[in-house]
């Protein structure tokens, strides 16, 4: 099988080093000249260049083609490789908001029938292609949103790949898919972010374990983030709504010394953080 990837920073050469392993013929793209070199290099690409037009033939000659860039660079990506495509592709990307690209694929007659949404939830507060790691995405969720014109077939080709990665393919809607986000990964990024800035800088060397590992994902690339906040803007906004609601009750729990009612909140959260062990 001839597998393209477009993107080769984490994600996207995590997945050519797991395909590898399948002994999978891989192309990849990626305008950081330094990525392509070294993934030909090491083996881990069979083709590659900086230029998608020089990669004509490989998209033409691709089973699976999948684009591993900023969600706000995906449909300009399809918008380029449209004229290369046909029926028996199978066209997949990996960007954390889904939504907007569904609704721009779902315009277009080919696109609607060969576009199948993903998002693997994996990743690291690193970036780049030599962080790509090939079990990145053993037994982490892959959600796909296909669209309405979504064949079994296509979309059972695409499951299948994703458990040869040993990842967990999940079938969901793209508007589902967004809200869910924005509460379990967009949310706590951000928060990870206010709690880094809200220490003054001279406690810092006074910090611990928990700190730590409170603002892990604080160390995550912040144009990524900021990509992703415009493309879920709406959402996230309504997130932070409800996150705000809950702060201004423990705020308002602590003010009024209602220690029993704050126990109580913080046993729920208990409750909950241990269910997912």
């Amino acid at each position: 099988m001839k597998i393209g990837i477009i993107g080769l920073g984490l994600i996207g050469t995590s997945l050519a080093l797991a395909f590898k392993r399948e002994k999978f013929n891989i192309w990849g793209m990626d305008k950081e000249e330094s990525a392509v070199e070294y993934l030909l290099k090491e083996g881990v690409i069979n083709n590659g260049d900086t230029d998608l037009d020089k990669l004509s033939m490989e998209i033409k000659e691709s089973e699976v083609i999948f684009l591993s860039v900023y969600p706000s660079r995906i449909i300009d990506i399809i918008r380029k490789l449209k004229g290369y495509l046909n029926k028996d592709h199978i066209l997949t990307d990996t960007a954390s908001v889904k939504e907007k690209i569904i609704n721009y694929v779902e315009e277009d007659d080919l696109l609607k029938r060969i576009f199948i949404g993903g998002h693997p939830l994996a990743g690291k507060e690193k970036s780049g292609y030599k962080e790509g790691e090939a079990d990145l995405f053993k037994d982490k969720i892959y959600f796909l949103t296909p669209t309405s014109k979504t064949s079994q077939e296509k979309l059972q080709k695409i499951k299948s790949l994703i458990e040869l990665i040993n990842a967990k393919p999940f079938v969901i809607s793209s508007k589902e898919h967004d809200k869910i986000l924005s509460f379990t990964s967009h949310l706590p990024q951000i928060i990870s972010y206010i709690i880094s800035l809200s220490v003054p800088q001279e406690y810092l060397e006074f910090t611990g374990k928990g700190f730590k590992d409170t603002t892990r994902l604080a160390m995550s690339p912040a144009d990524l983030w900021i990509d992703i906040l415009k493309e879920n803007k709406k959402n996230i906004l309504e997130t932070l709504e409800s996150f705000q609601g809950i702060f201004k009750i423990i705020y308002e729990k602590i003010e009024g010394e209602d220690w029993e009612k704050l126990k109580d909140f913080f046993e729920e959260s208990k409750r909950r953080r241990i269910k997912l062990r």
